[in-house]
């Protein structure tokens, strides 16, 4: 063999290597939703994130000094640990006060931070003509510092699944504003079947996605021990939405569920990362643990 050939074989062995080295689009996507440790100080709540594997944290409410001290973390500061999103449940029949909007939306803005907003109130048309006016004036706050405004559709609120986010959506006058999809919140409007349409759909839209493990008859019965689970518990395979997301070409974060569980943070976070990665290296397999 002489060199020119034996020098291209080992450059292809190297490329090939390093394909099949590369992590899946989504591998290092998840990132917990802060409901089990949102009582611990910032710099915990971080250290354990880290410790377990995670690049980032969802955070659980809109407090713009919670932002300020998330802010001032070193691993924060250099871009190693980010918070992508925070979670705001804003009273549609209450407009925020303009100072407190401001604060908010400038330390969000520091933070790097996406506003992730309920439409809080009965889904009544006049609950979502105040859900637009409300939209409205927070996305115009929002577009001023370059902050992204996503909206959240929950079960209970003015919008509660993909669809009427959407359509609500289409009456803003605010292009920027961007959609979610909760797995939960769709299982409980009976879509479970549905959900890979649902995520193509709306795929030009998706800033946000969350995950969790559930039941399959979850929007028959029970409440939100049914509907949030473990990731990889319950009897609804959650493996088809992973599928949909990525061949949608997602590839923002995802977030973890954990709103209602019991279980202590490191072991709901350290048990939900291993399922993740076991779903995104065998996408058509990977068993899921004891339910």
């Amino acid at each position: 063999m002489t060199m020119m050939p034996r020098l291209l074989l080992i450059a292809l062995l190297l490329a090939r290597c390093a394909c099949a080295s590369e992590p899946a689009p989504l591998a290092d996507r998840l990132i917990p939703f802060g409901f089990s440790i949102k009582k611990l100080p910032p710099a915990q709540q971080v250290e354990l994130c880290e410790r377990l594997g995670y690049r980032g944290l969802c955070l659980t409410g809109t407090s713009p000094d919670t932002f300020a001290a998330f802010a001032a973390l070193p691993q924060v500061r250099s871009g190693a640990f980010t918070i992508p999103c925070a979670l705001w449940w804003a009273e549609v029949e209450k407009l925020p006060d303009p100072a407190w909007l401001e604060r908010v939306v400038e330390q969000a803005a520091r933070l790097r931070t996406a506003l992730w907003i309920v439409g809080a109130g009965r889904k009544t048309p006049e609950n979502r003509a105040k859900a637009i006016t409300l939209l409205t004036t927070v996305a115009k706050a929002c577009r001023l510092r370059q902050v992204q405004l996503v909206l959240y559709p929950h079960q209970g609120s003015t919008f509660e699944t993909t669809d009427e986010a959407r359509a609500l959506w289409q009456e803003l006058a605010c292009p920027e504003v961007r959609l979610s999809i909760h797995l939960c919140h769709e299982l409980k409007a009976g879509n479970g079947g549905r959900v890979a349409g649902i995520v193509a759909a709306h795929a030009d839209l998706t800033a946000l996605v969350s995950i969790s493990g559930a039941d399959a008859d979850t929007n028959r019965r029970g409440g939100w021990e049914t509907g949030i689970m473990p990731l990889g518990r319950g009897t609804y395979d959650a493996r088809p939405f992973v599928r949909a997301l990525a061949d949608s070409g997602y590839a923002g974060p995802v977030v973890l569920h954990t709103y209602g569980l019991t279980a202590p943070a490191e072991e709901l976070y350290a048990e939900a990362l291993a399922v993740w990665r076991g779903w995104l290296e065998s996408p058509a397999g990977g068993a899921q643990p004891p339910r």
